[in-house]
């Protein structure tokens, strides 16, 4: 599996946030920056830490799909909890979860995932008229973002972009800044896993 180099042009060509001119990306990636010396650098070099280093890591073409798959599901894993606990005998979203794991292994094809996504996102619209009913209610609506995180990290079998997205918005549905550094410290210890086993691959 070969990741892609981080340049200052792959971070400028995806659109970055204010915060991040042209001279401010490149006092950090300076002439480009491979997997694991991205890795390697400081959240502190970056404005909101952790997420905006996550950004980095889930454009396209950056990481493996499989990689980014897996992350889609700890992320979603991480914001599920909040939809069980407001929605105990709804077990859609945690099919969904699980219906990515076993596609990841070849245990299910993709119609069977796309089943599994759509009564996950049935049940996140579901949860979402009951967080419409009780405006400004922060459960209700930390309930059904939880719910589209799951029906997003199984979605889109085939879809590379749409599939970063998922990761993405799932990370961003789990919220706190602990579920995010325990999300990106999965990523970093899966994407170091596989360099390591390429690197092997290639004494042989």
């Amino acid at each position: 599996m070969s990741h892609k180099m981080i340049t200052v042009d792959l971070i400028m060509e995806n659109n970055p946030c204010d915060d991040y001119d042209r001279d401010m990306v490149q006092s950090i990636i300076g002439d480009g920056k491979t997997i694991i010396d991205y890795l390697d650098l400081p959240s502190g070099y970056f404005v909101s830490g952790i997420s905006d280093k996550m950004w980095v890591l889930l454009l396209p073409g950056v990481l493996d799909d499989a990689i980014v798959y897996r992350i889609a599901i700890y992320a979603a894993t991480q914001a599920y909890p909040i939809f069980a606990k407001a929605y105990p005998g709804d077990s859609r979203p945690g099919d969904a979860i699980r219906a990515r794991r076993k596609w990841l292994h070849c245990r299910l094809d993709d119609y069977g995932l796309a089943a599994a996504s759509a009564a996950a996102s049935a049940a996140a619209r579901a949860a979402w008229a009951a967080a419409s009913d009780a405006a400004g209610d922060a459960a209700s609506d930390a309930a059904w973002a939880a719910g589209w995180a799951a029906a997003r990290a199984a979605a889109w079998a085939a879809a590379r972009d749409a599939g970063r997205a998922a990761a993405w918005d799932a990370a961003s549905d789990a919220a706190s800044d602990a579920a995010w550094n325990k999300i990106y410290i999965f990523a970093e210890r899966l994407i170091r896993y596989s360099e390591r086993l390429e690197l092997n691959r290639g004494m042989v």
